[in-house]
């Protein structure tokens, strides 16, 4: 195991399932602030993504990670014993849920929940968990056998893809559940059913410092789109809404900014389109490299749609990223994103999978730079009001101070 903490003072385990990850800023930054206001807050993750790419900060916490699968299977055997050997009620308990399920993934998550209960083994701990999939199953699971008192993030995907009833048991466990949208929290209460009581929004605050539009230098005609290049992202959409630009003779270049399974099927749709010349695909960067992009685009573009198994983003760092550096944003109205984008006064929102209105919306914005630039700088105002980072974190560093105040005996068998 990376690292291991000995027993003392109460402390926050902030649980995920892969750091560092460059597409999760948003729980490195929460750890960060966490971390500023003082709360005594240490980073566990189930494994290391091997990503080549995280951010500077992220790859800086690396050395204090503890990872609970950093070795082959076989190798973690002892560990898994101890736990179990420790907490023999609460392993029949776990199993007494893990059992009917017939599934290789519950077993997995099984496993993983032994090794989270033996690395936390006689700490006094709150366990944070990011994510209601992966992460939710395995502390829900290492709640049942050891009782460790935890709470809930959820952001997008792993709140719509797992089962309502499974969040809410895992929600029903934990002391409380935060979320990053309005729209999150109305689908917890509404079709989970989980108490509104226990439901907190606590949205992705963006770094005031390194997103704004000082040394802003447009470029005319210059889109930009940054994201996985993944399906719900809807790159498929802007680039038809391309190719409608380009027959009505509109001039521009959109430079989309990611890494995914589906650039190779991008780059064929970019060339069937005749679009060759004017898109440009750039491999994903950290945060301090993204700006530069930023600053020059005359629009940023990012229309993502909700996959037939419920996928689907919040609400996009990149667009609170861009609004935040004065670039008008035209995104689809789905999700949280409206949440974020007030229609025709902070930015543009259009529907999802319309190649057609999405290029009205960009044809518009590139033929009138004056009010494209008046629209980013009420985005920016926006953003910089109701995403600032501290005011965002604040109500669960709130709620974890709480915790730690109600967190009693080291973790021990039961």
């Amino acid at each position: 195991m990376t690292s291991r903490s000995e027993s003392g003072p109460g402390h926050v385990a902030f649980f995920v399932k892969r750091f560092p990850r460059l597409s999760e800023t948003f729980v490195l930054n929460e750890f960060l602030e966490l971390r500023r206001r003082g709360l005594p807050v240490r980073l566990v993750a189930i494994m290391d993504p091997g990503e080549r790419l995280s951010q500077p900060a992220a790859l800086d916490l690396v050395p204090e990670v503890t990872y609970l699968r950093d070795a082959a299977w076989w190798s973690l055997l002892p560990r898994l014993a101890r736990a179990a050997r420790r907490h023999p009620r609460g392993l029949v308990s776990a199993l007494r849920w893990v059992v009917p399920r017939l599934r290789f993934a519950s077993w997995r998550r099984l496993m993983e929940s032994l090794l989270l209960v033996d690395a936390l083994e006689g700490q006094r701990v709150h366990l944070h968990v990011h994510w209601a999939n992966t992460p939710g199953a395995t502390a829900f699971l290492a709640h049942r056998i050891a009782g460790i008192p935890w709470s809930l993030a959820t952001h997008a995907k792993d709140l719509y893809t797992v089962r309502p009833r499974d969040v809410a048991d895992r929600v029903a466990q934990s002391r409380f559940v935060t979320t990053c949208t309005a729209t999150n929290a109305r689908y917890l209460v509404e079709a989970v059913g989980v108490d509104p009581s226990k439901v907190v929004v606590c949205r992705h605050g963006v770094d005031p410092d390194r997103f704004s539009s000082k040394r802003r230098r447009r470029e005319d005609g210059r889109l930009l789109s940054v994201g996985r290049l993944v399906t719900k992202k809807g790159f498929a959409t802007l680039i038809e809404a391309c190719a409608v630009l380009a027959g009505r003779g509109v001039a521009f270049h959109l430079e989309i900014v990611g890494d995914g399974p589906l650039a190779g099927d991008l780059e064929a749709l970019v060339a069937a389109r005749g679009l060759g010349g004017c898109v440009s695909f750039h491999h994903a960067r950290s945060q301090p490299e993204l700006v530069e992009f930023y600053r020059t685009a005359a629009v940023f573009a990012l229309t993502p749609d909700v996959q037939p198994d419920g996928d689907r983003d919040g609400i996009p760092n990149v667009i609170l990223e861009a609004m935040a550096c004065g670039v008008p944003v035209v995104a689809s109205a789905i999700s949280g994103i409206p949440e974020a984008i007030e229609n025709q006064r902070t930015g543009l929102l259009v529907p999802p999978a319309d190649p057609r209105e999405l290029a009205d919306a960009l044809e518009r914005l590139l033929a009138d730079p004056a009010a494209a630039e008046d629209l980013g700088r009420a985005g920016e105002v926006a953003v910089r009001s109701v995403f600032d980072p501290a005011a965002c974190a604040a109500p669960v560093v709130d709620l974890l101070r709480t915790c730690l105040g109600r967190v009693g005996e080291a973790v021990v068998a039961r």
